[in-house]
């Protein structure tokens, strides 16, 4: 048997790895906080702090490597379980916050397997020339293939964001790349996901950031709880925050 994973983040630091932002498998609609990033009128690439910084903009040359300041599913939930292989798809919801001028970036969303400090790629998703204001925007990825991924015990499921600002028009020091998590600590909000239309052997997952996969519809199941808060369609984000959708959880391990 399959069960979809979509998992949430909220405002709470994770335990294995408190530079980490929680991530959470159940959601109530909770309302959201805003959670920024130091731009200015910096260019390059920086990683988003989800924890917020008041840090300047990295502007580095490249892509780093991960730091611990991204997305941490930190449960036992994935040991001994695998994820099937399948589509995922991020939606990244993003706007300016106190500045005024647009930017234009490109989006990495990477996936890791997390294990005592140890980052083992999985893959990553990435979308160019994507122009940010002061609104916020749902910017949807290309659908990427990823193979079955089998975790094992001390694994957990890691997420990290970069963007790489390739124009800034903004040109006051204040301004932040601006997104949320749900004001709660435990649970996330269910109207920070994302839905659009799929073909009808499809279900869909989220993420305010969300993440989506394409099982088949005869594994497709609905119940509460996580491995498990199970939005078979998602839901429509409204501010900017992030709830990171998976590729079905397997009960049996891949290889």
């Amino acid at each position: 048997m399959t069960t979809p994973l979509t998992v949430y983040p909220v405002h709470a630091a994770a335990t294995t790895l408190t530079t980490a932002t929680l991530l959470v498998a159940t959601s109530s609609g909770t309302t959201g906080t805003g959670i920024d990033t130091a731009i200015g009128t910096a260019t390059g690439y920086s990683e988003i702090f989800t924890r917020g910084t008041s840090s300047a903009w990295q502007a580095l040359g490249a892509i780093g490597n991960p730091s611990g300041n991204g997305y941490l599913f930190d449960v036992t939930t994935l040991e001994g379980q695998g994820i099937l292989a399948g589509n995922w798809t991020p939606t990244i919801r993003a706007r300016i916050n106190t500045g005024n001028g647009n930017l234009t970036a490109d989006f990495y969303i990477r996936y890791w397997k997390y294990n005592g400090g140890t980052y083992t790629p999985i893959a990553t998703v990435s979308q160019t020339g994507n122009t940010l204001t002061s609104t916020s925007v749902n910017f949807t990825l290309a659908a990427t293939a990823l193979p079955p991924i089998v975790f094992g015990t001390g694994d957990k499921l890691y997420i990290d964001v970069w963007y790489n600002v390739t124009a800034n028009a903004n040109t006051l020091g204040t301004g932040t790349v601006r997104q949320d998590v749900a004001s709660s600590t435990t649970v996330g909000e269910t109207n920070e996901g994302y839905r659009d239309p799929l073909p009808p052997d499809h279900t869909r997952h989220a993420i305010g950031q969300g993440y989506q996969d394409a099982i088949p519809a005869h594994e497709r199941q609905s119940s509460q709880g996580h491995c498990c808060s199970l939005q078979i369609d998602g839901g429509e984000p409204i501010h900017t925050r992030r709830c990171h959708t998976l590729p079905a959880a397997s009960g049996q391990s891949e290889q």
